[in-house]
């Protein structure tokens, strides 16, 4: 028989499966969840606490609203591997506790808020609710060196979920934020542990401003919302993105990866500010080379390859 989660995960997906039916009898649902009676009434109990509202008339139960929070049973196939937290300090600490203690490959680390956001370069990331702030922890077999293709292939999954399923023309600028215009939409934080040719995991942090409203504390940030005027399902933006991540992680070495990743370029072919822990350095960008790298041709004509920065442009 499946465990609890598994059935709301069920429970959830059936009710929303046909939309024409009037509802699902209890019968119907167990047997369609192969579990007894009982067990299906926990499961309707325990989702109508997290904001479920499952109703039934005449003997018929419908699926009338659901939250747009993105609990472990939104994802069926992944629900043992997604970890949804009210309020952290950081999905990316978090995500460090859980890789070290033996988590499965893929695991993802939510929050609903956070705390103690943080962005690239030692900034706080705003992490109000309404958006969408989530690790993706990473087990891979690959040589360290190869650890750059994961922040690539995020960034351009990202970019298409949000340009595919949104609507919104989204451009990615190096190394890993999006952009609409020049409205920050999304951000990106990893970290890798390695040792010797071996890495133990790879964690990716991405903030995406979904329904809430970044410019009150940053104005220069944006949400979907604000750019379209509709509010958005973040439970399906987070499935499609790892749908699409993990099918990019079994199909696309880095180089295609790249190559497809300058096609939504927003920061390429134009003049730019590169801000490093050590330096600023204006500039014409090039090209993002096979390392992952930035290409910028200086005013005196000489090249520049920037492994690490923010890129500015306005």
């Amino acid at each position: 028989m499946p465990d609890l989660l598994d059935i709301k995960t069920g429970l959830i997906q059936t009710l929303r499966s046909a939309p024409e039916k009037t509802g699902w009898s209890t019968t119907e649902l167990a047997a369609v969840l192969s579990c007894d009676k009982n067990k299906l009434l926990c499961a309707i109990i325990e989702l109508k606490k997290h904001g479920y509202r499952i109703e039934a008339s005449n003997e018929l139960w419908r699926l009338e609203l659901a939250p747009d929070i993105p609990y472990p049973f939104e994802f069926p196939g992944r629900q043992d591997r997604i970890h949804y937290f009210p309020q952290i300090t950081s999905t990316m600490d978090e995500a460090r506790k859980a890789a070290g203690s033996g988590c499965p490959n893929l695991t993802v680390i939510i929050a609903g808020a956070q705390t103690k956001g943080r962005g690239r370069m030692d900034r706080v990331w705003a992490s109000d609710e309404g958006g969408l702030y989530f690790t993706l922890i990473i087990k891979p077999r690959a040589h360290p060196a190869e650890a750059i293709k994961f922040n690539f292939l995020a960034s351009l999954t990202l970019v298409e979920v949000l340009r595919d399923e949104c609507r919104v023309d989204a451009r990615v600028k190096w190394p890993n934020d999006i952009m609409v215009d020049n409205s920050k939409l999304s951000g990106m934080l990893s970290e890798m542990d390695a040792t010797g040719d071996t890495i133990h995991f790879v964690n990716i942090g991405i903030g995406v401003n979904v329904n809430n409203d970044p410019a009150l504390i940053e104005p220069r940030a944006a949400s979907l919302r604000s750019l379209t005027g509709r509010t958005f399902s973040r439970p399906a933006i987070l499935a499609q993105f790892l749908d699409h991540f993990e099918s990019g992680l079994k199909e696309a070495a880095f180089p295609l990866i790249l190559t497809r990743w300058k096609q939504f370029a927003g920061c390429l072919n134009r003049e730019v500010t590169i801000v490093t822990l050590k330096e600023t350095l204006n500039g014409f960008a090039e090209d993002v080379d096979d390392r992952g790298s930035l290409v910028l041709r200086l005013a005196d004509g000489t090249r520049r390859t920037v492994c690490y920065g923010d890129c500015f442009y306005g």
